[in-house]
């Protein structure tokens, strides 16, 4: 089994494409260390965030093309093995009451640009009001 781990999405085909290579190469790695694998399953899971879950909607067909389960689906995909290889795609989110040393979803700032030298700095209402 392949798991792909991600903290946010950002270039869905290079993600499907780097996902489906470690794939098919999973095959050839178990083969030169001896294993036998019948079929190799491969798993994304992504940090559960509103970004994330919107880029996932955004690019739905691509996603569910190549990864067409959905986390709900992991657990039986353990107890069933002989069905086969599958694929797909789960959120992971930050549980509350959970220890975690860290956020599995990053966190995304937004840096506000200072203004250069040249650049007055706006100022609220400036010539806005007429006086009387």
């Amino acid at each position: 089994m392949v798991v792909e781990l991600k903290t946010a999405i950002v270039d869905v085909d290079e993600l499907i494409g780097t996902l489906d290579r470690k794939r098919r190469l999973a095959a050839r790695i178990a083969v030169a260390r001896d294993w036998a694998a019948r079929s190799v399953s491969a798993w994304l899971i992504v940090g559960d965030s509103s970004t994330n879950r919107r880029r996932v909607a955004d690019h739905c067909t691509p996603l569910t093309s190549a990864l067409p389960r959905d986390g709900r689906s992991l657990a039986p995909l353990f107890l069933h093995a002989e069905r086969g290889p599958e694929s797909g795609i789960a959120f992971w989110s930050n549980l509350p009451g959970v220890k975690v040393g860290h956020q599995v979803v990053a966190l995304e700032r937004v840096v506000r640009r200072r203004p250069t030298a040249r650049e007055p700095e706006p100022r609220s209402g400036a010539g806005s009001m007429s006086g009387p």
